[in-house]
């Protein structure tokens, strides 16, 4: 049985390798995901001031400003200490993602690279104001301007060497994924960072709202009250209306405070509140982040009073939706009804059919724990699942995602 269970998990961790190297792209097992990922050259893909990035505009900070604290690390290379001595202040939200993602870089890239900080907290002035305009968040201590390096030291203008684009790529996905920068944009030769001023975490795209409803063959209940064992609302292979068993709640936090939720309308009164890099299906495009929804494409909504599946149109999409709790239900079905709307059970990677084969061992050995309330509820201190907390670690183990899952 354990080497049935180990050989299987290895054959899908290799799906996703194989996944990764189709289609168009680079060719490469990352380069797809990461298009994928920094999709319009940014993340999250809104304006860096909305509240699903880092905010708006504090106003600037004075160099003497209690709130901003300096960096002193020695896996972090500053550009010309003479010029950019200001770069090493920031606040302290910055100052830990910047810590963070130093060490991060280091154990990702084997020491091969050091984060490399081209312009930190610029002073208001009359020459930051010819560079980036009245409104920036490095006047407040909230944005870098990074690359990498694998020089110790740069003490001229230029780079330590020039970094490839899809390196800079991983280096975004670092930056927001395990960081927590709340806005990363890849721009020319060089990486723009910065974090929101209130230190919230941003939901890193993987569940639903505690707000939000599923339907059980006797009730409709809050996804916040939904427990392992319980059957909801999904649908067959056939279109067909049926109930999947719960085997699993891949993350859940009941009391985290999310903004950046998506909530997308439909012309059939029915609407979905989920978070951005969670799965669901069009007609057009099949499975897509609900961030890449369009209006006027095409989703399945439930009707009750004829218990059938309609298609349904998205007439509004909204960003930046609040709301309390994140829970992620899988199935048996890896389906779910959710608000009257189907979507997937999964999110972050961007295949739906892939991300269900890998938790074929899981479908297998979960009738055999289901008696076992303390084994198919353990959670990690995360929050995630200890199988999906497995698998998690097993994938950054082996270098599948440009970034750490």
């Amino acid at each position: 049985m354990a080497n049935q269970f180990i050989g299987t998990l290895l054959l899908c961790l290799q799906l996703f390798k194989v996944h990764l190297a189709c289609g168009p792209g680079s060719g490469t097992s990352r380069g797809r995901l990461r298009d994928h990922n920094i999709k319009g050259n940014r993340l999250p893909d809104v304006p860096e001031f909305s509240t699903a990035a880092s905010g708006p505009f504090p106003g600037a900070k004075h160099r003497t400003d209690p709130g901003l604290v300096d960096i002193l690390s020695t896996d972090i290379v500053f550009k010309d200490k003479s010029y950019n001595a200001n770069a090493r202040k920031s606040i302290k939200t910055c100052h830990s993602s910047l810590k963070k993602l130093a060490g991060v870089v280091k154990r990702f890239w084997k020491n091969k690279y050091k984060v490399y900080v081209l312009e930190g907290y610029l002073p208001y002035g009359k020459k930051s104001l010819y560079k980036h305009g009245k409104h920036s968040l490095h006047y407040a201590g909230q944005a870098f301007d990074i690359s990498l390096t694998n020089s110790p030291e740069n003490t001229n203008d230029r780079l330590g060497e020039v970094v490839p684009e899809h390196t800079l790529r991983t280096l975004a996905g670092l930056a927001y994924y395990n960081a927590q920068f709340t806005f990363v944009q890849l721009k020319k030769n060089h990486l723009h960072v910065s974090c929101d001023s209130t230190g919230h975490e941003v939901s890193r795209g993987r569940c639903f709202s505690g707000e939000s409803f599923v339907r059980t063959p006797s009730k409709t209940i809050a996804m916040k009250d939904l427990k392992i064992g319980d059957s909801v609302l999904t649908m067959n292979p056939n279109g067909q209306p049926t109930f999947s068993e719960v085997t699993m709640m891949l993350h859940k936090d009941g009391t985290r405070y999310v903004e950046d939720f998506v909530n997308i309308e439909t012309n059939s009164g029915k609407s979905i509140t989920l978070s951005p890099y969670h799965l669901i299906q069009t007609l057009e495009t099949g499975y897509v982040f609900s961030k890449d929804v369009k209006i006027n494409q095409t989703l399945q909504t439930y009707d009750d009073s004829k218990n059938t599946f309609q298609l349904s149109q998205v007439r509004n999409i909204s960003f930046d939706t609040a709301g309390v709790g994140i829970y992620a239900p899988l199935t048996n079905e890896g389906t779910i009804i959710v608000d009257d709307v189907f979507a997937s059970c999964y999110a972050l990677f961007p295949s739906h059919s892939v991300s269900h084969a890998v938790f074929w061992v899981w479908r297998q050995i979960y009738p055999f724990l289901a008696n076992s309330s303390e084994i198919s509820s353990k959670t990690t201190q995360q929050t995630y699942h200890w199988y999906a907390d497995f698998l998690r670690q097993s994938m950054n183990y082996l270098n599948i995602f440009p970034y750490l899952l």
